[in-house]
C-alpha cells in the first residue's frame, strides 16, 4: 500500500514525512512593513518632522569630498597662516574672514 501511495503522488512531491523526506526550504523573508518605522532596515533614527518624500541619502564620494573641502579650508585659513606668522597670523585671517576687520583692527571696505 505504501508503495502505491508513493506511486500516486505527482512528480516533485513526496508523501514521506520526517527526516527521510529531506530538508524543507526556508520560507522567504518578508519585506518590512512600510507603515512600521521600527521594522525599517535603516539603523538611523527616523525624523518624524520631515515629510516622507524629503528623505535622501548621499553617496560616500560626496561625504568624502565634503571632508576634503573642509580640510582644505582649514589648511588655508588656519594651517598656512600659522606656519607663516604663528597665532597672530591665524587671528588676522580669522578676523578678516569673520568680522571683516584688517589685521590692525580697522574695518575693511
Amino acid at each position: 500500500m505504501a508503495g502505491e501511495a508513493r506511486a500516486a503522488a505527482p512528480a516533485g512531491q513526496s508523501t514521506a514525512s520526517g527526516p527521510a523526506a529531506g530538508p524543507t526550504p526556508d520560507p522567504e523573508p518578508s519585506a518590512p512593513d512600510a507603515a512600521d518605522p521600527s521594522a525599517a532596515p535603516d539603523s538611523r533614527p527616523q525624523d518624524k518632522a520631515r515629510p516622507a518624500g524629503s528623505r535622501w541619502s548621499v553617496p560616500d564620494a560626496v561625504d568624502h569630498g565634503a571632508g576634503f573641502l573642509l580640510g582644505l579650508m582649514f589648511w588655508a585659513w588656519v594651517g598656512l597662516p600659522f606656519l607663516r606668522d604663528g597665532m597672530d597670523g591665524v587671528r588676522d585671517v580669522l578676523r578678516a574672514k569673520f568680522t571683516n576687520k584688517a589685521p590692525d583692527g580697522t574695518w575693511l571696505p
